[in-house]
């Protein structure tokens, strides 16, 4: 979508990177720089080292590949499979984004899309990425279990996954995924993945990654169907789950610059669908919305977020579905154990880069706003496009995102434009925001610069026309936890 509110990030490889300065109105000097990078430097370690509690270690999970497969027919039965015969080929809609995306021109390929280019779009993009995103999100459903079960609560938990630049689809299909992970109880995937079905993935330089921050493991089924093990701790839906982790809701809103809404409804009718292709030892639906415990809701924000005002951000953060559960006379009642108690999840997948590249000034103020408004417990993850992909020149009227691609075709800089810009990557702009300006307000969990989430290629089937296939996932990933003022 547009700069402040969805991405190019997922334009193949057509990624920028965001960057944020010590305030809203303030710029970092090379003193700055190297005060936060000492600084975050060392709460990341220290961060690390206490990830290393069972109660913060965050590991990615492992999806069965017949959960994996049924993610990604819920993408194709739900947008592909209603098609009519005369509409314009997929692979000439994937075209035009493409060149959209190439110039930089958000506005065309998202907040004026039509329904067709927003639908490609997710057809193309999303589907794969919820893949990788699926399996992050198994990682923070589990620490986050491990510390309820710590602390029960009465009446449950709640978590409301507050998506910024979520709207094309796959934080959302990913989630459901996840949570359908968790339902299921397959415990032993969630707390130990077998080793005999599991392998780590990294970087060309696997080795370098089990260092103090390696606490996330990308991990990829090896293969196809259920294991033994998985079997036995598979339970029938809702039966014989650990009660103090339970029930359990999960509210997903997804804040996105352009109209997404009629693609999020028809994600969200194929998520509770019972008619999805699916296998015996994952069936559809993929989540089936209910009224009792265990409840799956979604939806839809289009907003710049950048420019929301705080009282609309605030609303939005404590979710409609929220506030609608509780009698007015115990909406600001934190002690009521009437309803759930709620762990606020906030996302920006491949979007931040994107948020800094449109104003590096707007987006830290966000970040700080966010800060203040978000209560202790709160997980802020961020997940990118890394390295190279990842920075942000900052010294003209307006900051540049670099990617490969539009360095190369930038025209070389005439004698008006600024001859002394600095570029800054993403992970400095947001620690300096979120570690240095708002010191003590977070902790980092996890940050690792390069990832991969490889895909089973030999074994998952996503046929959705010319143009359409899945990738692999290389990206970066920073893990913040809100603590007490």
């Amino acid at each position: 979508m547009g700069p402040s509110g969805k991405r190019a990030k997922d334009a193949q490889k057509v990624k920028s990177s965001g960057k944020s300065g010590k305030g809203s109105k303030t710029k970092p000097t090379k003193k700055d720089t190297r005060l936060a990078q000492k600084d975050s430097g060392s709460q990341r370690n220290t961060a690390a080292s206490d990830s290393k509690d069972a109660s913060l270690a965050l590991e990615s999970k492992v999806l069965p590949i017949t959960l994996q497969q049924l993610l990604l027919n819920v993408f194709r039965f739900g947008l592909w499979s209603d098609r009519e015969a005369d509409a314009t080929p997929l692979s000439e809609l994937i075209q035009t984004l493409k060149a959209h995306l190439y110039r930089r021109d958000f506005i065309s390929a998202f907040a004026d899309a039509n329904s067709d280019l927003l639908n490609a779009y997710t057809l193309r993009w999303s589907a794969g990425r919820a893949l990788g995103y699926a399996g992050i999100f198994g990682g923070v459903f589990d620490m986050l279990l491990r510390q309820w079960s710590e602390t029960p609560a009465e009446a449950g938990h709640r978590i409301h996954a507050f998506c910024i630049g979520g709207g094309a689809g796959a934080e959302i299909v990913a989630l459901a995924a996840a949570w359908r992970l968790v339902r299921d109880g397959i415990w032993g995937n969630l707390t130990s993945p077998a080793p005999d079905h599991t392998s780590k993935i990294g970087d060309d330089n696997a080795g370098e990654l089990e260092d103090a921050l390696s606490v996330l493991s990308v991990t990829q089924p090896q293969r196809s169907g259920d294991t033994e093990q998985e079997k036995s701790n598979r339970t029938t839906r809702g039966d014989d789950r650990p009660a103090a982790n339970y029930p359990l809701d999960l509210r997903i809103t997804a804040v996105d610059i352009a109209n997404w809404s009629s693609l999020v409804d028809k994600l969200s009718t194929s998520i509770a669908s019972k008619s999805i292709p699916s296998s015996k030892s994952s069936p559809a639906p993929l989540v089936a919305e209910g009224d009792g415990d265990n409840r799956f809701h979604v939806s839809f924000k289009q907003a710049d977020i950048l420019s929301l005002a705080d009282e609309e951000l605030r609303s939005l953060l404590e979710s409609s579905a929220s506030r609608a559960a509780k009698p007015a006379s115990e909406v600001n009642d934190k002690s009521s154990s009437k309803t759930p108690d709620e762990t606020v999840l906030v996302t920006l997948m491949f979007t931040l880069n994107e948020l800094f590249s449109a104003s590096i000034p707007k987006t830290t103020a966000f970040l700080l706003r966010l800060t203040e408004l978000l209560r202790p417990g709160t997980i802020l993850l961020v997940v990118d496009s890394p390295g190279s992909y990842s920075t942000v020149s900052l010294g003209g009227n307006k900051p540049k995102a670099q990617t490969d691609e539009t360095e190369s075709a930038s025209p070389q800089p005439s004698g008006d434009e600024p001859k002394n810009q600095r570029k800054y990557p993403m992970r400095f702009l947001l620690d300096y925001a979120l570690l240095t300006t708002a010191a003590g307000e977070w902790e980092c969990i996890l940050s690792d610069e390069s990832r991969w989430f490889r895909r089973d290629a030999t074994k998952l089937s996503y046929e959705a026309g010319d143009g359409i296939g899945l990738e692999d996932m290389r990206f970066q990933i920073h893990v913040y936890r809100r603590l007490a003022s």
